[in-house]
């Protein structure tokens, strides 16, 4: 997970499916709760991870389900590629 999201975010990474689920559900329940917000790109960058995970990393199928190319989902994941 990127590293420049908040520690509130980046201290649910988790591999697997099911822990992805219980983690998805345990971070929008602690967001509900919390006085701060996150933004609108932290959430896309997490939500992008989780979808990531759920489809067993197969980034070209990501980006295809959340109708971004696979650059601005490099962007969302932290990952540099060759071209940046």
């Amino acid at each position: 997970m990127p590293e420049n999201l908040p520690e509130r975010i980046r201290k649910y990474k988790t591999s697997g499916v099911a822990q992805s689920n219980e983690v998805c559900g345990q971070l929008f329940a602690e967001l509900l709760m919390d006085d701060e917000l996150p933004s609108l790109d932290e959430l896309a960058n997490c939500y992008s991870e989780f979808v990531l995970r759920r489809l067993g990393g197969n980034k070209r199928q990501t980006a295809q389900l959340l109708d971004i190319s696979r650059a601005t989902l490099y962007l969302r994941l932290g990952i540099a590629t060759e071209n940046g």
